[in-house]
């Protein structure tokens, strides 16, 4: 479920400048569980078939297999239902008008978001940042 409250971080509010829908490709999400933790992604996919994704590896998880990941793995260990999954998209990445990587852009601007929501692991669900893509 897309959650349409005031995103709130850190008893800062988080003004967020794009409108998006379901559908959207190339795009920064969030995912929140029920005790607050976050995890943030990206997708070039539309972010539903990505989110479909991470509650499916939710459902069917198994540790060591295809459906281990860092969100599924907290969603097993916390012991909370995939209905209890929020989400958000926090950015559009465009294409660059003077041309280059928007895979790169992309990159970047998910490890920004991950630094300004400190959601890397033990504070969130975010196994690391790769920084790589600065270079």
């Amino acid at each position: 479920m897309f959650w349409a409250k005031p995103f709130i971080k850190c008893a800062k509010e988080i003004k967020l400048n794009c409108f998006a829908t379901c559908t959207p490709t190339f795009v920064v999400y969030v995912l929140k569980c029920p005790c607050g933790m976050l995890y943030v992604g990206k997708t070039i996919r539309p972010v539903n078939i990505r989110i479909k994704e991470h509650k499916n590896a939710i459902r069917n998880y198994k540790a060591d297999t295809y459906s281990d990941n860092p969100v599924s793995r907290h969603f097993a260990n916390a012991k909370h239902n995939v209905r209890q999954m929020r989400w958000k998209v926090l950015e559009v990445v465009p294409k660059p008008d003077r041309g280059g990587d928007r895979n790169t852009l992309l990159l970047q601007r998910e490890v920004r978001w991950i630094r300004r929501l400190e959601s890397t692991q033990p504070k969130g669900m975010n196994e690391q940042l790769n920084l790589i893509c600065f270079l």
